[in-house]
């Protein structure tokens, strides 16, 4: 084939016009996308199992430690819930720090993400999505390439094409949002930067407009949730804007203090050198202004791959931050878990020795009395004590067959 021949290839083409998606174009393959993921019978015994999970941790677990300090804490049954959501997890996230990328509404964040990590064509995430198509993805290294939709009680292993549908054109064309029946999107990707491969995870986020809500949740709501449980965090804003927003502001100050912060202007290659660095001069001073505060702040060109002014604040902010995961056990909800049961058995522990030993003293004070009529109330204390310890007793053996209930169907639906 000749230069002529090249030339006639690719105006026939479109100069390499995309390749039409089959979900889009073709109603067959479209309807059984939908019928992947929708739910089916197949996933009752799954959904029964996780029904079971969360009852376990959200319902029985409080009762059996009605009596200890962790007991009366008010925030107990909603770390349970959060740790029945995470354990479902557990495998992307195991040994692993955790990057959330996070940002309003078109501030670049998949083509941030798809530009530094460089995947390839077919698992590149969705860009220009609309908010009512945008869906929590995590992208991790691995040996072969695999994306997966993972619904509340299913897996489904789809191409990329699968993926690269489910933006609005779908919603458009077939006038079916698939988003509400979707937990998130797996890719795992073997072009992902060796160097990060076996540390990191980044969690793609969906971005929101202010009073924007859809029939489920606002897109605030879910961000927020994802990204409070992220072990560092990259917010991005879209240098067009030219500023720190409120609306930044008001999203980052919801979120834990203790989480390393980058935040990274995007779309870099639409201001000089001179206006990126005023901008981020002003934002480092509103973000302190309002108690932010963090590692640094920089700017990214996602067409180029390169941060501005031959910077690479970002690379540092990863290194630090696979240095750090090297020295620790990284994310994983089952650790929490199982600090949480050590916690209980030595609370279990604590509360029985301080009620035997009041049990002791009570009986040396009903023993040594010789006022019989004024021993009534601390017979009655006596009595009372040796109740809440049958009772904690019971508790204790309860909760012994919980824990073992609770990892062996962890062990299951893993």
């Amino acid at each position: 084939m000749g230069i002529l021949d090249d030339s006639n290839e690719l105006l026939k083409n479109g100069f390499r016009k995309k390749r039409l998606n089959p979900y889009l174009n073709d109603p067959e393959q479209a309807l059984n996308l939908i019928y992947q993921v929708l739910p089916s019978k197949k996933d009752k015994f799954r959904k029964f199992d996780i029904g079971q999970l969360n009852q376990m941790l959200e319902e029985q677990l409080p009762k059996c430690v009605r009596l200890l300090p962790i007991g009366h804490s008010m925030t107990l049954n909603e770390k349970m819930s959060d740790l029945s959501q995470r354990l479902m997890e557990g495998e992307i996230l195991a040994n692993k720090t955790l990057i959330g990328v996070g940002g309003q509404f078109s501030a670049g964040k998949s083509k941030f993400l798809n530009s530094l990590i460089k995947v390839s064509d077919t698992m590149r995430l969705p860009e220009n999505q609309k908010s009512t198509t945008s869906i929590p993805t995590y992208v991790v290294g691995s040996d072969h390439d695999e994306i997966s939709i993972v619904t509340q009680y299913n897996k489904i292993v789809v191409d990329g094409q699968a993926m690269q549908a489910l933006t609005h054109e779908f919603f458009e064309k077939f006038e079916i949002s698939l988003r509400r029946f979707i937990k998130y999107i797996v890719i795992k990707s073997n072009s992902f930067p060796g160097k990060w491969k076996q540390s990191l995870v980044f969690l793609d986020t969906p971005g929101y407009n202010r009073g924007e809500e859809t029939s489920e949740q606002t897109d605030k709501e879910l961000s927020l949730k994802k990204l409070r449980n992220v072990n560092s965090l990259i917010w991005l804003i879209d240098s067009g804007t030219g500023a720190v927003t409120s609306d930044d502001i008001e999203f980052l100050q919801q979120l834990p203090e203790n989480i390393p912060l980058l935040v990274v202007f995007t779309r870099a290659d639409s201001k000089t050198t001179r206006e990126l660095q005023q901008i981020i001069k002003e934002a480092e001073k509103t973000l302190n202004q309002n108690g932010i505060h963090p590692k640094v702040i920089t700017a990214y060109d996602s067409v180029r791959g390169v941060e501005y002014a031959g910077q690479h604040h970002i690379v540092d902010y990863f290194k630090a931050i696979e240095k750090k995961t090297l020295n620790s056990t990284g994310f994983k909800a089952l650790n929490e878990l199982n600090l949480l049961f050590d916690k209980i058995d030595n609370e279990f522990k604590q509360v029985a020795l301080g009620l035997d030993e009041d049990r002791v003293n009570l009986k040396n004070i009903i023993s040594n009395s010789n006022n019989i009529m004024g021993l009534e109330s601390v017979v009655d204390l006596y009595v009372d004590n040796v109740r809440q310890l049958d009772t904690l007793k019971y508790d204790q053996r309860r909760y012994d067959n919980l824990k073992k209930k609770i990892l062996k169907k962890i062990e299951l639906l893993s």
